[in-house]
């Protein structure tokens, strides 16, 4: 009976810890903060972080939202990567150092990439599409500039 009952309390005393929050942080050698990341029950919860030297945040995947951010040492965003699993779509922005666009894609969710990416110049100008297939390009189309007077009309 002493041993039945020692091993109840074991799986009970299992099911406790199993259920709590566990925080997870990495430091860098000198102490400043590196990484942290919170679990519940051997799952990911919430937001993981992790930071460059300086502190600044360096990415960010949001694990209910499932939604990942990737920044630049100066704060600005570089990366953003969307999934809306109700229609199964994945949508990937890149951005420069300065905020300004680089790239917006929609793809499939699933890999290897499936869908279209539009590519944009340092002002912001559309120049070019690319298609993907199964993780490869099998399109890309340059897109003609738009000249001032046709602006102008």
């Amino acid at each position: 009976m002493r041993i039945a009952l020692f091993f109840l309390g074991l799986f009970f005393l299992n099911l406790k810890i199993y259920g709590q929050l566990e925080i997870e942080r990495d430091y860098y050698p000198h102490g400043q903060l590196k990484s942290e990341r919170s679990w519940r029950g051997g799952k990911p919860t919430s937001i993981w972080k992790t930071y460059y030297l300086n502190g600044a945040i360096q990415t960010e995947w949001d694990s209910l939202k499932d939604t990942f951010k990737e920044y630049y040492e100066n704060g600005n965003i570089r990366t953003v990567i969307l999934k809306d699993k109700t229609r199964k779509i994945k949508i990937i922005k890149h951005y420069f150092d300065d905020g300004k666009i680089i790239s917006f894609g929609v793809f499939r969710d699933e890999k290897p990439l499936t869908g279209i990416e539009k590519h944009y110049d340092e002002e912001g100008n559309f120049v070019l599409r690319y298609k993907y297939r199964k993780g490869k390009i099998v399109g890309i189309e340059k897109i003609p500039p738009v000249s001032k007077e046709t602006n102008e009309k």
